[in-house]
C-alpha cells in the first residue's frame, strides 16, 4: 500500500450507531523506499483514536527504525482534526520525541497545527564521526497554518542541556543554552519571507536575521539582513572561531570585549558589512599581534564606499615591538583598502608615519599596493632588546618614498633610506618579483655610508673595531631571500678621521674569513696588546654561481720562501704594525656563510678545509 493514511478515512466513514469500535491490524506496508512493520489502528465511537507503528524504516535514513504512537482523545469528522494529539516517537540510535499538537483542516484547504510542546532527547554518533550528540535535550513550541494558499510557520526552540559536536565545533548547552525563535510566511507565489529569525545564546550574544528566500534554490537566490550583537567576544571566539582556524596561523586567536555587526547578503554574496567594536582586545599569538582597547567602526561594501571607517587602539604589540595609541582613518570596498588621512603609529620611542597606504585586489594574484611611509628615529638598543637581538648602539630611522605592487612585482620609487649605526643605508633600484610566493626574486643596489664599526661589531663575539665603514653591493640578487649574485665591497670611509683600532679577536676573525692563520697574536710579544692601530680595512666579494671570488685592499707582499702573495684585508699603521692578509680567492658561498656564523662560538676561528 503506497499511502498509510487510508485508515484515517476508513475510521471516519464508520458513523453507524451499531459500530462501537473499529480496530485494524496490518502486518506490513511497503513503499518504494520505506516500510512499516506491525501497524495497529483503533477508533471508537466516542471519538478517541490511536495508531501504533511497531517499526518505520526509510532506505535513506542514517538511523535505525522508529517506533511511533499517535493518540487522539477526540477525532473530529466535520472539520477534520484533533485537539491534544499526543505523539511518542522512539528512534533507534537517535533518541525520543514526546509531543502534543492540535490539528484542524477543512475542505477549502485551510489547515492549522499548533504544537503545544515537544520534548526531544537525542544521543547520536554519525558513522564518519563528524556529527554527534550526547543527551541533547530540546524543547520546541510553534504553529503552522495555511489559508488562501499562504502558509505561515512560527517556532520557539530551547536547549535544556546536553552536548553536540558538528565538525569542527563543540557545543555544551549546559554552559551556553540556546534559544531559537522564528516566523516565516510562504505566499502562493514568490519567495518565502523570513519575518523574524533570532538566535540568542546565553553568555555569548544574539543573532537576528530577516529577508526573502527562494525555496527552490535557497542557497542561490536569497536576500537576508543580519544583525549580530556579541556580549562576550572571548566566548564567541572560543566556540565559533578557533575550531575553524585550527590549521591556520590564527589557531590561537583570542578576543575580548563587545562588538556589533550588520550585514546584507544577497544570492550568496556579501553586499554590505558594518562592524562596531567597543574596548576590544585582539590577540593573535601565531603572527604575534596584539591590540588592546580597540574601538571604532568598519564599513565595507561591494561598491565605492559612501561611509568611511575608523579604528583606534590604546596600545599593542607586533612581534615583540610595542605600539602606542594610534588611529586609522580609511575607506574600504570590494577588495580595496585606502587610508583617508595620514596615520602615526608610535613604535618604542619613535614612530612609523603612514603618509599613503593603498591596497587593491586584496587576496588576488593581481593585488596592488601604493605606500609612502617614514620611520622616525627609534632607539636601536631598545629595538634590539624587544626583538631579542644582540644589542646595537645608535638609532634607526628611514624613509620609503614610494612602494608600488603591480602584477606580482614590487618596486620602490626613488631611494629607500635608513639611518642606522650612526650612519646611512640606502637601497636603490629595489624590485621584488612574486614577493608573497615561495621563492621571491629580489634585485637591488645597496649603499652603506659611514657606519660606526664600534656599534656594528660591539654586539658580537667578532671582536671590536672602531672607525667608519662604507660599502657598495651592486647587482644584488636574491632568490628566496638568499643571495645568489652580487658585486660587494666593504672599505674604510675615506673622510674618516676618528680613531681606528682593531682588537686581537677581530684580527683573528678577519684572518679566518680570508683563509689566513688565527691565534698568532695571543702568543709571544703581541699578546700584551689589546688592540692595534690600522690605516684601512677592505674586503670584496663577487658572487656568482654559488662561489664568492674574494679580494681585499690590494696585493700583499710576497711571503718569504715564495708562494701566493695574498691580498690585504687590514692595513696596519704605527708600531707594532699588523697587516691582516687573506689567501683564499674563491670560497663556496654556503660554506662561507656557515663559517661566518660560527665565528666566536668556540675559541679562535678556524679555517675551513673547503676554503682555498
Amino acid at each position: 500500500m503506497r499511502h498509510p493514511y487510508w485508515f484515517a478515512m476508513l475510521c471516519l466513514s464508520f458513523a453507524a450507531d451499531a459500530v462501537d469500535r473499529v480496530e485494524l491490524s496490518v502486518g506490513r506496508i511497503e513503499g518504494a523506499d520505506w516500510r512499516i512493520e506491525s501497524m495497529r489502528a483503533d477508533w471508537r465511537t466516542d471519538g478517541a483514536a490511536e495508531v501504533e507503528l511497531g517499526s518505520l524504516t526509510h532506505a535513506a535514513s542514517p538511523v535505525g527504525p522508529a517506533r511511533v504512537r499517535l493518540r487522539c482523545p477526540l477525532l473530529r469528522s466535520a472539520a477534520i482534526g484533533c485537539d491534544g494529539l499526543a505523539a511518542q516517537v522512539e528512534v533507534a540510535d537517535l533518541g525520543t520525541l514526546d509531543a502534543v499538537v492540535d490539528l484542524s483542516a477543512n475542505a477549502s484547504g485551510r489547515w492549522r497545527a499548533d504544537l503545544r510542546r515537544a520534548d526531544l532527547l537525542l544521543s547520536y554518533n554519525s558513522a564518519d564521526g563528524r556529527i554527534a550528540a550526547d543527551q541533547l535535550h530540546l524543547s520546541l513550541q510553534g504553529r503552522a497554518s495555511a489559508a488562501s494558499a499562504t502558509q505561515t510557520l512560527e517556532w520557539q526552540l530551547r536547549t535544556l542541556g546536553g552536548q553536540a559536536y558538528v565538525e569542527p565545533a563543540f557545543f555544551d548547552f549546559g554552559v551556553h543554552p540556546l534559544r531559537f525563535d522564528g516566523r516565516a510566511i510562504r505566499p502562493a507565489t514568490g519567495p518565502v519571507r523570513v519575518e523574524r529569525l533570532q538566535i540568542e545564546q546565553t553568555g555569548i550574544g544574539t543573532l537576528t536575521a530577516r529577508g526573502e528566500v527562494d525555496p527552490a534554490q535557497a542557497l542561490a537566490h536569497h536576500r537576508v539582513a543580519i544583525e549580530l550583537s556579541l556580549a562576550n567576544a572571548a566566548a564567541a571566539a572560543e566556540l565559533y572561531l578557533r575550531p575553524f582556524l585550527a590549521t591556520t596561523p590564527l589557531h590561537d586567536l583570542e578576543l575580548a570585549g563587545t562588538a556589533a555587526l550588520r550585514a546584507d547578503v544577497r544570492d550568496g554574496a556579501l553586499q554590505q558589512l558594518h562592524i562596531d567594536v567597543d574596548d576590544m582586545t585582539v590577540a593573535a599569538p601565531g603572527p604575534a599581534v596584539v591590540l588592546n582597547g580597540l574601538n571604532g567602526a568598519l564599513n565595507w561594501q561591494t561598491q565605492t564606499p559612501v561611509q568611511g571607517s575608523v579604528l583606534r587602539w590604546r596600545e599593542g604589540v607586533v612581534g615583540r615591538i610595542p605600539l602606542g595609541a594610534a588611529q586609522l582613518d580609511f575607506a574600504t570596498a570590494a577588495r580595496d583598502f585606502a587610508l583617508t588621512a595620514p596615520a602615526r603609529l608610535p613604535v618604542l620611542d619613535g614612530a612609523l608615519e603612514l603618509k599613503r597606504f593603498v591596497l587593491s585586489d586584496i587576496g588576488n594574484e593581481q593585488m596592488g599596493a601604493d605606500v609612502q611611509m617614514q620611520l622616525l628615529p627609534i632607539d636601536l638598543p631598545a629595538l634590539c632588546r624587544a626583538l631579542g637581538w644582540p644589542e646595537f648602539a645608535g638609532t634607526l630611522a628611514g624613509t620609503l618614498p614610494g612602494l608600488r605592487l603591480r602584477e606580482r612585482r614590487l618596486d620602490i620609487d626613488g631611494t629607500l633610506t635608513a639611518a642606522a649605526f650612526d650612519g646611512q643605508i640606502e637601497v636603490r633600484n629595489l624590485s621584488v618579483i612574486e614577493p608573497f610566493g615561495p621563492l621571491p626574486r629580489v634585485k637591488a643596489d645597496l649603499r652603506l655610508r659611514r657606519l660606526d664599526l664600534a656599534a656594528v661589531t660591539g654586539a658580537f663575539d667578532f671582536g671590536r673595531i672602531t672607525g667608519r665603514l662604507d660599502g657598495d653591493f651592486d647587482g644584488l640578487r636574491l632568490i628566496g631571500w638568499e643571495p645568489v649574485a652580487m658585486n660587494a665591497r666593504l672599505y674604510s670611509s675615506a673622510d674618516d678621521d676618528s680613531p681606528r683600532r682593531i682588537s686581537q679577536r677581530a684580527i683573528d676573525s678577519i684572518s679566518s674569513i680570508g683563509g689566513g692563520p688565527t691565534g698568532l697574536l695571543s702568543r709571544g710579544f703581541f699578546s700584551v696588546f689589546d688592540d692595534f692601530a690600522y690605516a684601512r680595512i677592505g674586503w670584496s666579494c663577487v658572487l656568482d654561481n654559488g662561489v664568492c671570488r674574494m679580494n681585499g685592499i690590494g696585493p700583499a707582499k710576497r711571503r718569504s720562501g715564495g708562494g701566493s702573495n695574498g691580498y690585504v684585508l687590514v692595513q696596519g699603521r704605527g708600531l707594532p704594525r699588523i697587516d691582516v692578509v687573506g689567501y683564499s680567492t674563491q670560497v663556496s658561498w654556503p660554506v662561507f656563510l656557515a663559517q661566518l656564523k660560527g665565528i666566536g662560538k668556540s675559541g679562535p676561528a678556524q679555517v675551513s678545509s673547503e676554503l682555498r
